[in-house]
C-alpha cells in the first residue's frame, strides 16, 4: 500500500448501483473499500450484511477489504464467523463496546486477520492505551458512527496528534485510519499529520471524475 492510502466506505450508493459504482471506483485507483456493518442498535442504523459484503468482495477481489463493526458485543458474536469468511485485511471493534480485547484479537490473527480499536469522537483516547500493543490498526472516526454525509469534527487534528505521540512513545508500528465527514480537502491535511488510511464517501462517489479526484489525493506523495 501507498504511504496514504484511500479508501472508499460505499454508504451513500443506492443498492441498485452498487455494482457499477464499485468498479468504477475500483478502475479508478481505489486503494481499499471500507465496509461498514451496523445493527441498529450500537448506532441507529442498518448498513451491509454478510450476503452484500460477499458480493463486493466477489467484485472487489484485486483491492483490500477493511470491516468496520458498529454492533453490540452480541451481535458480533452472532456474525463475526460469518465475516471471517470474506478474508478481508483488517477489521476494526469500538472500543465502547468490548469486554475483551486479547480473546477477539487472538480469534482474528487465527483467521489471518490484521485487528484494532475504533473509537468515537467523544470517547478518550486514553480508553485505547492498554490495548495499542495488540493493535495493528486503529481508526478515529471523525463523526459520530451511524450515519454518511456528516461534518467533519476537526478536532479530529489534535486526536490525530496525540495518538500518534502515543505510537512515537511506545514504539509501535499500528496503522491510524480516519473516517467521517473527509473531503479532499480535508484529506490533504490528514496526508501532512500521520493518518495512514484515509476514508472517503460521499464526497467521492458524488465526483463524476473519480480517477482525477484519486489521483489528486495521491498527487504530492513520493
Amino acid at each position: 500500500m501507498k504511504n496514504h492510502s484511500l479508501g472508499a466506505s460505499l454508504l451513500s450508493i443506492p443498492p441498485f448501483e452498487l455494482a457499477s459504482k464499485l468498479n468504477e471506483l475500483i478502475k479508478c485507483g481505489i486503494d481499499f473499500v471500507h465496509l461498514d456493518i451496523m445493527d441498529a442498535n450500537f448506532v441507529p442504523n442498518l448498513a451491509f450484511n454478510y450476503e452484500t459484503c460477499q458480493s463486493i468482495k466477489a467484485l472487489a477481489t484485486a483491492v483490500p477489504l477493511d470491516v468496520h463493526f458498529m454492533v453490540t458485543p452480541r451481535a458480533l458474536k452472532a456474525i463475526l464467523p460469518s465475516f471471517f469468511k470474506l478474508n478481508a485485511s483488517w477489521m476494526t471493534f469500538h472500543i465502547e463496546t468490548l469486554s475483551s480485547v486479547e480473546e477477539l484479537f487472538d480469534e482474528c490473527r487465527r483467521n489471518g486477520i490484521q485487528a484494532g480499536l475504533a473509537i468515537n469522537p467523544d470517547t478518550d483516547l486514553a480508553s485505547l492505551e492498554p490495548h495499542l500493543d495488540q493493535c495493528r490498526i486503529v481508526l478515529l472516526m471523525s463523526v459520530p458512527p451511524g450515519y454518511g454525509g456528516q461534518a467533519f469534527d476537526e478536532n479530529t487534528f489534535e486526536r490525530i496528534q496525540k495518538l500518534s505521540s502515543l505510537r512515537d512513545k511506545k514504539n509501535l508500528d499500528f496503522l491510524i485510519e480516519v473516517d467521517g465527514g473527509i473531503k479532499l480537502a480535508i484529506a490533504k491535511q490528514l496526508k501532512t499529520l500521520s493518518a495512514d488510511m484515509i476514508v472517503i464517501g460521499s464526497d467521492l462517489i458524488k465526483q463524476s471524475n473519480k480517477q482525477r479526484y484519486i489521483q489528486d489525493f495521491h498527487k504530492t506523495e513520493t
